[in-house]
């Protein structure tokens, strides 16, 4: 079981919230040891009908009533508000009462901005206004079954949390965060989100929308996602299926007309697909793990939770009324106590703030590197460790931006004795050691965390390992499909009786980056609580089973929630759906009865349609019909006017963004002149509290080795040492 956290469990979390974004929120807080004290906005079946999990989520929370609100607002560290819209729930307080009520309150405020444009905050209304839903194929939208929105605003606002308490130490006051859906949906395209004016780097090169994803029938019925993730996979893949390849590449990663997006991923997609359909899944998953190849079967939500790794991983939680549940994705390894009298020395004692930190990155791919990069932009230095090369990474030059602005780089060949002198050297004057490496790489290489920790006893290690640390899984290689794959994720993005679907970003590798930036800050605040080394494992693999928290299990052994898409992929419900126009389409969401028959009234529909829970497919299309027959403009002048809520779909999110002053002038969107691509402009600012580093960012992250010589210098070296180590090879 995880370790508590002093700092955590003194904690007093007071949830006023509406709905999954802040019960998310004070989950995690709940699960790391916070007191959560629950006050209901409203009537608990106001939400119980949307989120099935409801009840669940919240079965072992402190109950307060409102009459005791004023009581609470006084005592606590962290209070959660704002959340889903509702027409029939009112907050119960703003964000200025609290902190009047409490000065030293950390407010986390789940609040509609200007990026939302005034609608209601609901997770499709954002998925539509933001773009998300045109992320997939571009040329049709498809609502994301996982609620993207929510997820990216209750994981980002978290991190705001625990900074904020971080500072709270030093300044002694609170702070108003502002957690929003438009920046929890920008969160996922964090790699494609960028412009420039050249573009030298091929940093706006991606994974086209509509490409063919490498999954395959096998002779069982049985679906497989395989990924071509490591040096020399095709012909690893071909060897392994007995599959003759004459070593052709040509056309791989181009996406262009000759081959098309379905050959993206490999040179010869049909040659493939046949060959696994006339073999059982079990013997192909066998032959490509034992040649390094990451593969998994594609299964519907729940399944994994009775897989042995599941179990040894210890992430399923019993919760009271016989209730199964996701626990916190953040297990707390081991906290070691500092030795007494000890005095640290990273980062010349205790340091006034984030921007004195100092992390040492040794992670590639994307979700290790992600994570840090937030650190980075919340002012910390952030020190790349790279190999000879690189990280394998650089050849997607989108994911490697993304996750690697604002660090320095550092290239070390850690298999010599001199290289690896420089990486324990850089490790004992950091306050975070961060790596992603196979199982046992961290101990043959003496950076694990018992050999790190110094005299002073005082670091904080994030390990980021695929399926974690222990468990039958432990060795076998590990990305972002096929948790998607194992975890649910493509089957129900895919629709009711559809072949499997996963979606085209990366989005357990980004929410495993945002979860382990959030570890690193836990570590952060723990240290000044009480000093000591605080070590911390947060694995692909528990990240996506928390990013379908929704999934819950009963006493009797029925799986709910986790909302599938329908068979036409345009929503969940007729009345919680996209709807094409004249001109486009909208998304229509009508969360009450009351709301549905002023749909129903507004369309001239009242005569046709039902109580809004017998709603089905002669229902979508009637109101299908009637929406075809407007404009985009006049299909939402018509809803707004009876009061359904509705947004345009956008067709490119990112460039509504780029040009929206708003994003500008909060540091969603950031502008800066790159002396290679000239102006380029990208997501930043994810964290609300992120630091603008300007010009000093470079828009494709640091070259390789661009900051060796500096840190050498700054490590105590002497110019003619340096010297001797770049002859050697021992850095680049």
């Amino acid at each position: 079981m995880s370790v508590s956290l002093k700092s955590v469990s003194e904690l007093v979390v007071l949830d006023l919230g509406s709905g999954m974004a802040p019960a998310l929120a004070g989950g995690v807080l709940g699960g790391l040891g916070a007191r959560v004290v629950r006050i209901e906005p409203a009537p608990t079946d106001l939400f119980t009908s949307a989120h099935p999990a409801y009840e669940a989520w919240y079965a072992d929370v402190e109950r307060a009533d409102v009459p005791e609100l004023s009581h609470w607002l006084e005592r606590a560290d962290v209070c959660l508000l704002g959340g889903e819209s509702h027409p029939d729930v009112r907050p119960l307080v703003s964000a200025d009462e609290v902190v009047k009520a409490n000065p030293k309150a950390i407010v986390l405020d789940f609040e509609q901005d200007a990026l939302d444009h005034g609608l209601p905050a609901h997770d499709l209304l954002a998925q539509a206004r933001s773009g998300l839903c045109f992320e997939q194929y571009g040329d049709r939208p498809v609502p994301w079954a996982f609620p993207a929105p929510t997820y990216g605003a209750a994981m980002l606002g978290l991190v705001d949390v625990v900074a904020s308490l971080i500072e709270r130490r030093n300044t002694g006051r609170g702070s108003v965060l502002r957690a929003r859906l438009s920046q929890g949906a920008a969160l996922w395209c964090v790699s494609d989100w960028v412009s420039v004016d050249q573009d030298p780097y091929g940093i706006t090169k991606r994974v086209p929308r509509g490409v063919q994803p490498l999954v395959f029938e096998c002779l069982d019925g049985a679906f497989v996602h395989l990924v071509m993730g490591v040096p020399g996979a095709f012909a690893r893949v071909s060897a392994a299926l007995d599959l003759p390849w004459d070593g052709d590449d040509t056309g791989v990663g181009q996406g262009d007309a000759a081959r098309g997006v379905r050959n993206y991923f490999f040179p010869d997609f049909d040659r493939l697909a046949t060959r696994i359909a006339e073999l059982r899944h079990g013997h192909v998953m066998k032959v490509l793990r034992e040649v390094g190849i990451a593969v998994e079967r594609v299964e519907p939500p729940g399944v994994v939770w009775d897989d042995e790794q599941t179990k040894a991983n210890e992430i399923i939680e019993d919760a009271p009324g016989g209730w199964e549940r996701v626990g916190s994705p953040i297990r707390v390894k081991k906290r070691v106590p500092a030795p007494s009298g000890a005095a640290s020395k990273r980062s010349g004692g205790e340091p006034a703030g984030l921007e004195r930190l100092r992390v040492v990155d040794l992670s590639a791919y994307v979700a290790g590197p992600l994570a840090s990069k937030l650190l980075s932009d919340l002012g910390t230095d952030v020190i790349k460790v790279e190999p000879p090369g690189g990280d394998p990474n650089r050849g997607s030059p989108h994911f490697f931006a993304a996750a690697n602005r604002g660090k320095r780089s550092i290239v070390v060949n850690a298999k010599s004795p001199e290289g690896l002198e420089v990486i324990r050297r850089l490790c004992d004057r950091a306050d975070i050691v961060h790596q992603n490496f196979r199982a046992g790489v961290a101990e043959r290489l003496g950076v694990d965390p018992a050999s790190l920790r110094g005299p002073d006893g005082s670091l904080v290690t994030l390990e980021a390992p695929g399926y974690g640390s222990r468990g039958p899984k432990v060795k076998a290689p590990a990305f972002d499909p096929v948790m998607q794959a194992i975890c649910g994720f493509q089957h129900n993005f895919a629709g009711r009786g559809n072949l499997p679907a996963p979606y085209r970003h990366p989005v357990i590798d980004y929410g495993a980056g945002v979860m382990g930036t959030l570890a690193m800050l836990l570590g952060v605040l723990e240290q000044r609580h009480g000093g000591g080394s605080v070590e911390f494992e947060v694995s692909l693999y528990n990240v996506a089973m928390f990013m379908m928290s929704e999934l819950v299990r009963g006493e009797d052994g029925r799986f709910v929630g986790a909302k599938v898409l329908d068979s036409t992929r345009r929503g969940f419900h007729p009345w919680e759906s996209l709807y094409e126009t004249e001109d486009g389409w909208i998304a229509l969401v009508a969360p009450t009865d009351s709301m549905a028959r002023a749909l129903a009234t507004a369309l001239d529909l009242a005569d046709e349609l039902g109580p809004r829970r017998d709603w089905a497919e002669r229902e979508r299309d009637l109101i299908a019909e009637r929406i075809s027959a407007l404009t985009t403009d006049k299909a939402l002048e018509v809803l707004h006017t009876a009061g359904v809520w509705a947004s345009a779909c956008v067709t490119d999110g990112w460039r509504e963004m780029a040009r929206d002053p708003q994003a500008h002038a909060d540091g969603s969107v950031v502008t800066v002149e790159d002396p290679d691509a000239g102006t380029s402009t990208y997501l930043g600012g994810l964290p609300y509290l992120s630091v603008d580093k300007g010009s000093r960012v470079r828009v494709e992250g640091p070259r390789v080795g661009e900051h060796t010589r500096q840190i050498l210098l700054e490590l105590g070296y002497e110019p003619a040492r340096i010297e001797e180590l770049y002859e050697t090879g021992a850095v680049q």
